[in-house]
């Protein structure tokens, strides 16, 4: 949870040879509005969008109300690394995963890349696995 307004599906946390960064991961249902006939992204795309611009601002103005949450779940014999103590945007990335590679076009890829170049956010396609056992 972002404070009591929004939740985050995921968020994956990792070491790379800078330090941590921090992934925020939406996830939409991958048979919801993906996209429009014309290509550009339809309502499940936009929604997942929306979402992180408001993860984005809350981040902003509550990035201590996370760093608590931090603390509460910490090893307690162990001090929580810098990269967690203060907010660094360079660090944060978001993604938001919906829908099946079937539901994008030659358009469609365009504008993901304007949307991952712009506001720095992947679009991802999900792909459904089915396991039959």
């Amino acid at each position: 949870m972002l404070g009591n307004s929004y939740k985050v599906d995921y968020l994956l946390i990792g070491k790379n040879s800078g330090g941590y960064e921090f992934v925020f991961v939406e996830l939409e249902n991958p048979y919801g509005k993906i996209t429009l006939k014309d290509g550009r992204l339809g309502d499940t795309f936009r929604k997942g969008i929306k979402q992180v611009d408001d993860w984005d601002e809350w981040l902003e103005a509550n990035y201590s109300s996370l760093r608590e949450t931090f603390e509460k779940y910490k090893n307690p014999n162990m001090q929580l690394p810098y990269e967690f103590l203060f907010l660094d945007k360079s660090r944060i990335h978001y993604a938001v995963v919906a829908g099946r590679r079937n539901d994008f076009n030659e358009k469609t890829y365009r504008k993901k890349g304007y949307i991952k170049g712009k506001k720095k956010l992947p679009c991802c396609t999900m792909i459904i696995y089915m396991i039959v056992q």
